[in-house]
């Protein structure tokens, strides 16, 4: 997001996220350098094996990045110009944007404006407005574990199997969440137990990186495979091939595919840091933890808001509420001025020109305008020291002090 406040002179800036690379990811980068093949090699499979176990999803495939991921999701869940598609208000555009490029009309789920999941009953009623005004519409919904919650899920899902919509789940923020089912069963974010697929994204800023890359997860065998003909310009090696294309260097394309493959080096920097997801889903819980504890006294709870530590959330953001916007755009600056690159997420998607354009929306929605109104994450990321967390808590406190009467 653009800013407009600078740091004071002299001071370092603490960013909001950051990603973490060891010597062991550099080893790893370099003997994938120095493998036969560098792409559409053993060290995509292996991780796309590693990350189907770290989530405990039958089926994995790498891709470029996790906009591709939804996008080829749900291209072949059969999104099209006869789909309707919900999203939530709140997240990024990759969600929305990956609906629009498959040509489906696309219409905004309002939130909870506590922690920006999915309003569960708000959206049955839409689900239901749709249904009857498009019977014979196909609908898919793609749900958000929201900075790193996937507790929204069993219940999501149970409206979705009722109502026969196809529902993807967008973990890019959730990687290592856990959430229990109806009968207080634990299940691991992107699993695909409570959705169709799921889709995770390795930017920077995420819980592992590969630079840019992205992954979908299924249960469906069928569907993993359309997702790797996706991937590969609409062909795979072994599909069948018409009287005219037996030559053995021939191949046959069936249907409309892109190139969308993830490179044997990202994967290997992937590899290399999913074997340290528990110690970073540790540190950043500690962080969270942290950040809960303090800021529910005065006189930080005198200016803002923030939700109690939860042990099966992924905290890729801390979340906090300001109770005012005036109050968020002036601790905004505040921080700014600190070198406290604080960020929002995320802005209303239909406040966006484009979306206002090409969205079915009745917005604005309540829900979303109200947790837009306070919402700010915090830095939080493996690397952030006890020094640097300490300097945004003493940021933050002087800037409540400064609000607070007596």
């Amino acid at each position: 997001m653009p800013s407009g406040t600078h740091s004071e002179p002299g001071i370092d800036p603490i960013p909001y996220a950051c990603q973490s690379i060891t010597e062991s990811d550099l080893e790893c980068v370099r003997k994938a350098l120095l493998s036969p093949s560098i792409t559409r090699g053993k060290w995509v499979e292996s991780f796309e094996a590693a990350v189907a176990d770290a989530c405990c999803a039958p089926e994995a495939v790498a891709v470029s990045n996790g906009t591709v991921a939804l996008y080829l999701a749900m291209l072949a869940h059969g999104a099209g110009p006869h789909t309707h598609a919900i999203c939530p208000a709140i997240t990024f555009l990759a969600t929305a944007n990956a609906f629009l490029m498959c040509g489906a009309h696309l219409h905004y789920a309002d939130v909870n404006a506590h922690n920006a999941q999915i309003d569960p009953g708000k959206l049955e009623n839409q689900i239901t407005a749709i249904r009857n005004a498009h019977p014979h519409a196909d609908i898919m919904l793609a749900s958000v574990s929201f900075a790193g919650d996937a507790g929204h899920l069993p219940e999501i899902d149970k409206i979705c199997k009722a109502h026969g919509v196809i529902h993807i789940e967008d973990a890019a923020h959730s990687l290592g969440a856990t959430y229990t089912g109806p009968s207080s069963e634990v299940f691991r974010s992107g699993s695909c137990v409570h959705s169709d697929a799921a889709i995770l994204s390795f930017h920077p800023a995420k819980h592992i990186t590969t630079g840019e890359g992205g992954m979908v997860l299924l249960h469906d065998a069928s569907i993993a495979r359309k997702v790797r003909r996706l991937r590969n310009h609409g062909f795979l090696a072994d599909d069948p091939r018409p009287f005219d294309l037996q030559e053995p260097w021939a191949y046959c394309q069936s249907e409309l595919g892109t190139n969308a493959w993830m490179t044997d080096i990202q994967a290997a920097l992937g590899l290399s840091q999913l074997g340290r997801l528990q110690s970073i889903l540790e540190r950043r819980r500690e962080l969270a933890a942290w950040y809960s504890e303090k800021l529910a006294d005065r006189p930080f709870s005198s200016c803002l808001s923030v939700l109690p530590f939860n042990p099966h959330h992924a905290y890729h953001l801390q979340l906090i509420q300001w109770k005012t916007p005036t109050l968020r755009r002036l601790a905004y600056e505040h921080l700014h001025r600190c070198g406290i690159r604080v960020q929002i997420h995320y802005v209303p998607l239909y406040r966006q020109p484009l979306q206002r354009q090409r969205v079915i929306s009745d917005a604005p929605l309540p829900g979303a305008e109200s947790y837009y109104a306070g919402c700010m994450s915090l830095p939080l990321y493996p690397g952030l020291t006890d020094t640097q967390r300490d300097r945004v808590m003493e940021c933050l406190r002087g800037f409540c002090d400064q609000q607070t009467p007596g």
